[in-house]
Order: C-alpha cells, then sequence, then structure tokens
C-alpha cells in the first residue's frame, strides 16, 4: 500500500512540473448533449373474460359472454400506461357483475319458459374493440358493448376511448379544440348534416323534414360530446342506434378529415 501511494505521488508532481506556470491551459471537457427522450408506441394485447351459464338438467346454454377489453402489453411500461391498463381494469368488473345479474335473470326465463311450453333463446354478453389510433402521443380506441336478452334483436352501445399517452389521460371532445365548445361543435354539427344530406341521396336514411320524426335539431340535440374517436386522417363522430332513426340505421358514423378542422384542431 505504501509503494502505491508513493508512485501516485510522484506522478502528480511530474505532471505539475510539466505543466509549469506558464504551460497552457488543459482543453476544457466537451459538453454532452442529452439524448433526446425516446418516442415509443404502445403494444396492446386485450383482457378477456368468457363465461356459458348451463342448465345441468336439459344442457341446455342458457346465456354466454365474452369480454375483450385493451390491455397494454410492452415490456417497459411507463406509469402512463398503467394508469390506462387499471382504467380497462375498472371497466371489466362492472361487465362481470352485469354478467352475473343476467345471468340469474335468464336461468328465470328459462324457468318461465318450461313452465309455460314457451321458447327460449339464449342470452348473450359481449364486449369487443378496435384500435384505432396508435401513436406515441396519443391512442383511441372504439368498444362494442353487445347485449340480447330475447327479442327481435339485440341491442349496441359505442364507447370511444382516447388517450394522452404521455400522462394516461383520457381525453373529452374539449381537449382536442383550440375554440370554445360552442364554436366547434357549430362546426361538427355543419360537417355531419352535410353528410347526412349526401347519404339520404344515396342511402336507406329517413327523409328530414321539418317536424317529421327525426329532424336536423335531431343531429345536435341527440349527440353526447364523449362519442368520438381519432384515426390518422382525423376525427369521427358516432351515434348511438335509435339516436337518428330506425334500429335498421344501426350506429352512424360520420368521419370528418383533419382538413374541414385544421385551423381549430390540435395536431396528432
Amino acid at each position: 500500500m505504501k509503494r502505491l501511494i508513493s508512485l501516485s505521488a510522484a506522478l502528480l508532481l511530474t505532471l505539475s512540473a510539466c505543466a509549469g506556470p506558464g504551460g497552457a491551459a488543459a482543453s476544457p471537457s466537451p459538453s454532452l448533449i442529452p439524448s433526446p427522450t425516446p418516442q415509443i408506441t404502445a403494444q396492446w394485447g386485450e383482457t378477456t373474460y368468457t363465461d356459458d351459464t348451463v342448465d345441468e338438467a336439459s344442457g341446455t346454454t342458457l346465456m354466454t359472454v365474452a369480454f375483450s377489453l385493451p390491455h397494454i402489453i410492452s415490456p417497459e411500461m411507463t406509469a402512463a400506461w398503467e394508469a390506462i391498463n387499471d382504467y380497462y381494469q375498472a371497466e371489466l368488473e362492472p361487465l362481470q357483475s352485469s354478467a352475473e345479474d343476467t345471468a340469474a335473470a335468464a336461468k328465470e326465463d328459462f324457468s318461465y319458459s318450461g313452465q309455460f311450453d314457451a321458447s327460449f333463446h339464449t342470452y348473450a354478453m359481449e364486449e369487443s374493440y378496435a384500435l384505432k389510433l396508435n401513436t406515441p402521443q396519443y391512442a383511441s380506441l372504439l368498444r362494442t358493448y353487445y347485449i340480447y336478452t330475447g327479442g327481435a334483436h339485440g341491442e349496441v352501445y359505442l364507447t370511444g376511448d382516447t388517450f394522452d399517452m404521455t400522462t394516461g389521460t383520457r381525453l373529452e371532445l374539449d381537449d382536442l379544440f383550440t375554440v370554445s365548445r360552442e364554436a366547434y361543435m357549430s362546426r361538427l354539427m355543419e360537417e355531419v348534416k352535410r353528410q347526412i344530406a349526401e347519404r339520404a341521396e344515396s342511402e336507406s336514411w329517413p327523409e328530414w323534414s321539418e317536424g317529421g320524426v327525426w329532424t336536423e335539431d335531431d343531429v345536435t340535440g341527440a349527440f353526447d360530446p364523449a362519442w368520438f374517436y381519432l384515426t390518422p386522417d382525423g376525427l369521427t363522430l358516432y351515434y348511438q342506434v335509435y339516436s337518428l332513426g330506425p334500429h335498421a340505421l344501426g350506429s352512424p358514423e360520420f368521419p370528418i378529415a383533419k382538413e374541414v378542422l385544421e385551423d381549430i384542431l390540435i395536431s396528432w
């Protein structure tokens, strides 16, 4: 140990002598330029839940359940992405609870059908999703919920989810525009009415008339600001079944290109 200390001291003395009072100043170390944080796009998978309710005595399937909800499966998770996964886990729990209640109703319905010699139709509950936009900044998804409890047809309900992927915040329509709600809603409804007028000429859309069953006022009155999702090309608004017309009309969607709203819309 003493030898090592002596060698170190000798080296320091030698370096000091070489520099001398008039020696050139040491060159400053080059400054390090921080690397930009890489923009990572989330990888999506899904959480699934399935269940069948079967009458043990007859073997009849009383109800089927199939839920598929989004789940981020990227190897390197962020706090924002974890928050999004927590959101969907919280969404799954009431679906499961509702399925249990509906299964009980299916059992009761099946029992009545046997007592009164009536036909029984298997109940069904489903939820699926489609990833509409996925960038490092934003992700937008459309969920489709379906329930059938007998009758002529089942019911469908759509839910749009748009997230800021850097914070995990679920965005509202207000967050997409740089102007007031009154200003952007006026533009959106104007575009929806224009598209409806176009479709009425070529598709089986209800005729719009003053005082009719469905009027142009329904376009604005029936719309919920939560009914939207994003795509790479723009913003899509949708309406629920029966909002603008008969069941056969389904859930109408109105894609609006970015260019139509570029003066008031944020970029993505």
